[in-house]
């Protein structure tokens, strides 16, 4: 492989459009050391929450605006199968919905409010950033890198093949110093503590970017793929998704991660121990057994866990009632209508 070819996973944004998971990305990989159960869940069931959260559409639906934005500013836009509208449809629309009757009406089970949100705070940000000194290269593309060429002290001959993927919402180049940079769109609802109309005053040592493990795994794979010296940063392009109570407006701020150079040198060999841990429950998994939760993890500072409810599920006919399978109530017995399904 050479150092400025991309690996690209599967189908990739070219013909899917943007939007989906990495193949192997930070998110699984901190899930895996987060909680064996709920990684089990998500990435080898694809059990996902029937009813996605508000916040989260909504955030889902600022990042597919914000790659249709960037795309009619590429040099050769990406040929996406779905206008922007219809897209946000897919993103904007509540799940168990059976295709058939997707087909039949486009418009079934869609929140239009959280479209017009998701337009409304794309105007204001075109608005503000309307002269960006940087050409946009990939949108939501995913590279993907050996778990040998991140971590060549460790080769052990077991690992080494095994990929992990990145899939950066996007990457440009900038006029001013002819240097790339990796850009992630964060969406949040939260204002300063003063000032509630603004974003929260950006301070690093005090936030979750103190040791931001996403964009360290980000730039390991994107050097590689790119060339080490053209990679120069990663970039948090933050999107208040709520208007201010008193100003009526959005809120957007942009800042150059500080990256610690002792952990970024830790990051392959904790790659690659994940990777094993992967391994270990696949094998686990495939003599029949299962992986414990993790308790601590079940709330975290985003609130429960996405899979509290089949963890404390009673029984077995619970657990099947709540992923939809067909079981019928015993005499005296209440079971809970289907809150998850099966998304890959």
């Amino acid at each position: 492989m050479s150092a400025d070819t991309p690996i690209q996973i599967g189908q990739g944004p070219k013909k899917k459009g943007p939007g989906g998971k990495s193949s192997r990305g930070s998110h699984q990989l901190a899930a895996v050391s987060n909680c064996a159960r709920s990684w089990r869940l998500r990435y080898r069931k694809h059990l996902v929450p029937e009813f996605e959260p508000k916040h989260r559409m909504i955030g889902t639906a600022i990042h597919t605006c914000a790659a249709y934005h960037y795309n009619k500013r590429m040099a050769t836009p990406y040929e996406w199968p779905l206008p922007l509208d219809e897209a946000l449809k897919n993103d904007c629309r509540r799940g168990g919905i059976p295709e058939h009757e997707i087909q039949a009406d486009s418009n079934v089970g869609v929140d239009f409010e959280v479209i017009e949100q998701a337009h409304a705070v794309m105007r204001e940000y075109i608005d503000i950033y309307s002269d960006e000194p940087w050409d946009p290269l990939y949108i939501e593309e995913e590279f993907a890198m050996r778990v040998g060429d991140l971590d060549p002290d460790g080769r052990d001959g077991v690992l080494d093949d095994e990929l992990v993927t990145v899939r950066p919402d996007l990457v440009i180049r900038s006029r001013i110093n002819g240097q790339v940079y990796i850009v992630d769109h964060k969406t949040t609802s939260k204002s300063g503590w003063r000032d509630k109309n603004r974003l929260p005053v950006w301070n690093q040592r005090e936030n979750e970017y103190r040791v931001p493990w996403q964009p360290m795994l980000y730039l390991h794979v994107m050097r590689h793929n790119l060339g080490q010296g053209a990679v120069a940063g990663f970039v948090i392009n933050r999107i208040r998704r709520e208007r201010g109570p008193q100003t009526g407006k959005f809120d957007f701020s942009r800042h150059l991660l500080d990256i610690p150079e002792s952990m970024y040198r830790e990051v392959p060999g904790a790659v690659r121990e994940r990777v094993g841990w992967e391994a270990e429950l696949d094998r686990m998994i495939a003599e029949g057994k299962m992986p414990r939760p993790n308790p601590s993890a079940c709330h975290g500072v985003f609130g429960p866990c996405d899979y509290v409810d089949l963890c404390t599920a009673p029984s077995q006919r619970h657990v099947a009632a709540l992923i939809g399978l067909p079981v019928e109530p015993l005499p005296g017995e209440s079971l809970p209508p289907r809150r998850y399904v099966s998304r890959k």
